[in-house]
C-alpha cells in the first residue's frame, strides 16, 4: 500500500479536525501539521485500543505541538 498521499477527508475523520481542504494531500503535508507521516497516522489509528493515540490526538488539538510516533505506541 502506499502511503505518499491519501484524501484529505479521510485524515480529517482521523484527526477529527478539519485540517485538510486538498482531495489529495501528501505524506509530508500531514507530517508538517501532525508530526506524524501518513503511514504512522493510520497505523496509530488502526491499534488506538493499545496505544496512547486518543491521548496524543487530543494534546495535538489542544497545543498544536506535533505527534510523536514512538510515544504514542508506548515505545
Amino acid at each position: 500500500m502506499d502511503y505518499r498521499t491519501a484524501d484529505g477527508a479521510r485524515i480529517n475523520t482521523i484527526l477529527g479536525k478539519k485540517v485538510f481542504r486538498n482531495h489529495l494531500i501528501t505524506t509530508e503535508e500531514v507530517k508538517a501539521e501532525t508530526g506524524l507521516s501518513i503511514r504512522e497516522l493510520i497505523l496509530c489509528w488502526i491499534f488506538d485500543p493499545r496505544n496512547d493515540f486518543q491521548k496524543a490526538l487530543n494534546d495535538w488539538r489542544e497545543t498544536g505541538e506535533p505527534m510523536d510516533f514512538e510515544t504514542v505506541q508506548g515505545y
